[in-house]
């Protein structure tokens, strides 16, 4: 099993880092057990993929991947979108941004822009954080992620309260 850190994952450490000003980056492991028992949950439109030498190929195979689980993606969004209980979606690259817009019920919200300011989905208790994808494709390339997501985890804070997130403990 391969221990290494994804680099996206790498981004998203910074991002936490620059929040809560924390050392998570240099110290962090691979083990998300303590997000995921505070109830996070860490979704990709893609679950699989394809290593392959050729670029073109690469790309190619991460399309027909995505195609495979998009019915799969788009179930888990509807019944999170569904949910009762207060629930902060960061919704990193535009093919998450998409998906979820195209699940939202309230057709008015569903036009409104991507922004990047926090949004809450009326008649629903769920916020909303959007900024580039953490990769480091995105992120070297001129995206927002780590100008914009640092922000977004202390609105998520806010908004969760007393059910907060402790983002720095792996």
């Amino acid at each position: 099993m391969d221990n290494k850190t994804p680099d996206s994952l790498k981004n998203i450490f910074k991002a936490i880092d620059i929040a809560y000003n924390s050392n998570l980056f240099k110290n962090a492991k691979n083990d998300l057990t303590n997000w995921v028992n505070q109830g996070v949950l860490l979704l990709n439109t893609s679950l699989t993929f394809e290593k392959k030498e050729d670029k073109k190929q690469q790309a190619k195979r991460q399309l027909a991947h995505a195609k495979i689980w998009k019915s799969f993606t788009k179930e888990i969004i509807e019944k999170i979108l569904s949910s009762k209980n207060k629930i902060a979606m960061f919704l990193w690259g535009n093919d998450a941004h998409n998906l979820v817009y195209k699940s939202i019920k309230d057709k008015e919200f569903q036009k409104t822009n991507h922004s990047r300011t926090p949004q809450i989905i009326p008649s629903a208790n769920i916020m909303l954080l959007m900024a580039s994808h953490p990769s480091p494709l995105y992120v070297n390339r001129g995206g927002d992620f780590l100008e914009v997501t640092p922000n977004h985890f202390l609105e998520c804070d806010k908004f969760l309260a007393e059910n907060k997130i402790n983002w720095i403990s792996l």
